[in-house]
């Protein structure tokens, strides 16, 4: 294998933050309504650090609270059916970070600090003081910034597919720009091959081109600043800081370090859900509502 053949397949390595979206209106190349929402309470509106309207859903009540983040290319709808089942025992949060689903898209400088503030002004603007962090893939990376930024309302963050190594290579700029440019030929296709990777050959086929659809309507600035910022973030000294309860409900397409996990977080823990792709939540929700309860039961014990 050449350099350029290693660099590009330790890059590919890397987009295992990528998601998708549900059917949308585009306007501009902004996706300004989605479909499958149509029917959705009207959405919440926070301000986050830079400006930037953030919108959210909010079902149920009590505490602590259930805030879901999506990740690279998403938006909350992928949550729909944690929304739903959780709704009745918990105050669920579903968020749209920035550049995603209803929320602003403007965004001069796509960083994880920044998605970190977006959920921050969520929790500020609802009040909420004790919460469980949500984040799928490259959410992962963003509840942690958020739990950095506001610790005494974080109770405890799970990665949904995510947290694999969190000593994962971090990518200097030379490698991101090389990897972005693969990209720019034939951006759908590209991208196209990427999102197919992360399913099972089983997976159903309408959850994938539904998921196809809505990484094509993401804005492509959004998606390729997102995903190049998650590239060269680290959350190791963030974690060391926060001492937080962290766990991971993770697909087993993908191994997970849990030994070298537990050098940064030595309460990490491992759920892994067997014979499933990248998207857990929606690929079987049911199972995955039980394991995630279960999860939170365990990281808080009597405080829940």
């Amino acid at each position: 294998m050449t350099h350029r053949a290693r660099a590009t397949a330790g890059l590919l390595a890397a987009v295992l933050a990528v998601c998708g979206t549900g059917d949308s209106v585009v306007r501009d190349n902004l996706v300004v309504a989605d479909v499958a929402d149509a029917a959705a309470p009207v959405d919440r509106i926070a301000v986050s650090a830079d400006g930037l309207e953030i919108s959210y859903r909010v079902e149920g009540a009590g505490e602590p609270a259930l805030v879901f983040v999506h990740g690279w290319a998403c938006d909350r709808s992928h949550w729909d059916a944690q929304v739903e089942a959780l709704s009745p025992r918990y105050k669920v949060v579903a968020i749209d970070l920035a550049g995603h689903g209803r929320s602003g898209k403007n965004r001069r400088a796509w960083t994880i600090p920044a998605f970190g503030a977006d959920i921050a002004a969520v929790l500020d603007k609802e009040g909420i003081g004790r919460a469980v962090l949500i984040g799928h893939s490259m959410g992962g990376s963003a509840i942690i910034e958020a739990a950095r930024l506001r610790p005494d309302a974080v109770l405890a963050l799970v990665g949904v597919d995510t947290f694999q190594d969190l000593s994962r290579p971090v990518y200097d700029q030379a490698h991101v720009d090389a990897y972005l440019r693969l990209y720019q030929p034939d951006y759908a296709a590209f991208a196209e091959a990427i999102i197919r990777s992360l399913f099972r050959p089983n997976t159903d086929p309408a959850l994938v081109d539904r998921i196809l659809r809505g990484m094509l309507r993401t804005p492509r600035a959004a998606s390729l600043g997102t995903l190049a910022a998650d590239m060269v973030y680290s959350p190791v000294a963030a974690l060391a800081r926060l001492r937080k309860p962290v766990a991971a409900v993770n697909s087993d397409m993908a191994p997970t370090n849990v030994a070298g996990n537990r050098k940064i977080v030595p309460s990490f823990v491992l759920k892994s859900m067997t014979g499933l792709g990248h998207f857990l939540m929606m690929e079987a929700p049911a199972e995955f509502n039980r394991v995630l309860e279960e999860t939170i039961r365990e990281m808080l014990g009597n405080s829940i």
